[in-house]
């Protein structure tokens, strides 16, 4: 290990600063001032396309953008004063007890090893000011070796300001590698004092990543940032019947079937469905362990990796009258950038509300005042008073065989003594009239009956009809007192001796 003070240049410093620059292998023989040839640096852009899964950013801000929950390491916790130059072997980790860094001087979860010929190399810390750096860096003390960080755990992102034309051009070679040492993807950055950044993110873990400066000029590192991506994971869910009788009736089992999938890319964790049932359904059973808190299933799944799907089946019974809407919900901790498919809702017509209609037949005709040819008018009134709109209303007014048909208000048709009508729908609260146009064709008093009978349930049949009774003209017959009836009988009696002597 080498230590050199720029206040006091040690004897193999001074040497070294002696003899031919070409001669000069390592930060420790170098000092302010000192140049190796000159090479031509790379130019400044956009690093090279993504490999692998891989996104490479040489821009902090936008790397920091991605979300990733970064640790920042700037070697700032290093023993040696400013303005100097620290070399050793060990690799640096938390665990350094060095005369670089203390224990602890390094944040845990990254190591900086150093690699030469397949053996260990000595890693190099130059301090703020040495050679104009404007930042702790680090990195191999040989211009030969080159650096290996290691990441345990793994993370899914990695950035570091390469440093570099402190004494030469820089262009490194950056090795990306996933935890079993394949290699994930490869870009190179040009060095810059105060430093070019480079970032990568991956959908792979990454377990290490290695830097080679092919030509020796000597690379360095600083403002190292690692962690994990807050990756989306596109959860979804989707909700259909899969079982229900037709017509639907009250008690009825319906099935349906919940999916719950991961369009990824990263996995989903915490998740969990939720299905709201409304209060005409009945919850019976479910086939994934979903609990029940009325009127709440709730599927707990946890982690769902990506590009996976599960199914539920939730067996209900119908509990009561009208539309049955059903929704379900899916969420989970991990950031979901799409919030449109986290709910489905199946729809089923379900059971008619009943409709209760009732019928009411009324007539024009005068009292008393019929005779053949005389025309009068029937009023046939319906009302609905629900709780349900009643469909396919038929409605039928029977006539008596001394009246004949002429007309209605309401298009009926007649055939013989049958009128008849229909009407579509009848809401709930609303009425429908008729008035229908007969003749009198036959003395008699005249009976007709008016009935209404409709598709939708009705709880109440007695008002679905009613009857109807019109009386004809009659003579008047008049009425005798008890004398007038002990006269005629007197009358009669005598007529009866009269024709006895005969």
């Amino acid at each position: 290990m080498n230590l050199l003070k720029s206040s006091a240049l040690t004897l193999p410093l001074l040497m070294a600063l002696s003899a031919p620059i070409s001669a000069q292998q390592s930060w420790s023989e170098v000092a302010p001032g000192s140049q190796l040839p000159p090479r031509e640096a790379l130019p400044l852009g956009p690093p090279a396309a993504p490999q692998g899964g891989l996104t490479f950013f040489n821009d902090r801000v936008l790397f920091v953008a991605t979300g990733a929950t970064l640790v920042q390491e700037n070697f700032d916790g290093s023993l040696v004063a400013p303005n100097n130059v620290c070399a050793n072997t060990p690799a640096l980790n938390s665990t350094t007890n060095d005369t670089c860094f203390a224990t602890g001087g390094v944040v845990a979860g990254q190591e900086l090893d150093v690699i030469v010929d397949g053996g260990g190399g000595n890693y190099v810390i130059l301090t703020t000011g040495f050679l104009g750096v404007t930042a702790d860096v680090v990195g191999p003390s040989s211009f030969t070796d080159h650096a290996v960080w290691r990441f345990d755990p793994p993370v899914t992102a990695v950035g570091f300001d390469v440093v570099g034309d402190l004494i030469a051009a820089v262009n490194v070679d950056i090795n990306i590698f996933d935890v079993g040492g394949n290699m994930l993807g490869t870009t190179t950055s040009a060095g810059t004092n105060p430093g070019t950044f480079f970032g990568v993110t991956s959908t792979t873990p990454i377990g290490r990543i290695e830097t080679v400066e092919p030509a020796g000029g000597g690379e360095l590192f600083s403002g190292l940032v690692f962690g994990d991506l807050i990756l989306d994971a596109d959860v979804g869910v989707t909700k259909v019947v899969s079982t229900a009788p037709s017509p639907l009736l009250v008690g009825s089992s319906v099935v349906y079937t919940i999916s719950a999938s991961n369009a990824g890319p990263a996995d989903g964790t915490d998740v969990v469905v939720s299905d709201t049932l409304p209060a005409n359904l009945t919850y019976v059973s479910n086939t994934c362990g979903a609990t029940f808190a009325a009127p709440t299933l709730t599927w707990t799944i946890g982690a769902l990796a990506s590009g996976a799907s599960v199914d539920c089946s939730i067996t209900t019974t119908v509990a009561d009258f009208g539309e049955i809407s059903n929704t379900a919900t899916i969420a989970a901790s991990s950031t979901d950038p799409n919030a449109a498919n986290n709910a489905a809702t199946a729809v089923l017509a379900g059971v008619p509300f009943p409709a209760d209609v009732a019928i009411a037949l009324s007539s024009d005709a005068t009292l008393g005042a019929l005779s053949i040819g005389t025309q009068f008018n029937y009023t046939i009134d319906a009302t609905n008073a629900g709780p349900g709109v009643a469909n396919d209303l038929a409605f039928v007014l029977q006539l008596s065989g001394k009246v004949s048909f002429v007309t209605s208000s309401c298009g009926a048709v007649a055939a013989g003594s049958s009128v008849t009508w229909s009407v579509p729908t009848l809401a709930i609260g609303a009425a429908f009239s008729c008035v229908v146009t007969v003749s009198v064709v036959a003395p008699g008093d005249l009976l007709a009956t008016a009935s209404v009978s409709t598709s939708t349930v009705d709880p109440n049949l007695v008002n679905n009809s009613a009857d109807l009774v019109v009386g004809f003209v009659a003579t008047a017959v008049p009425t005798l007192s008890q004398l007038g009836l002990l006269l005629l009988g007197l009358v009669l009696a005598g007529f009866a001796v009269v024709i006895i002597r005969r």
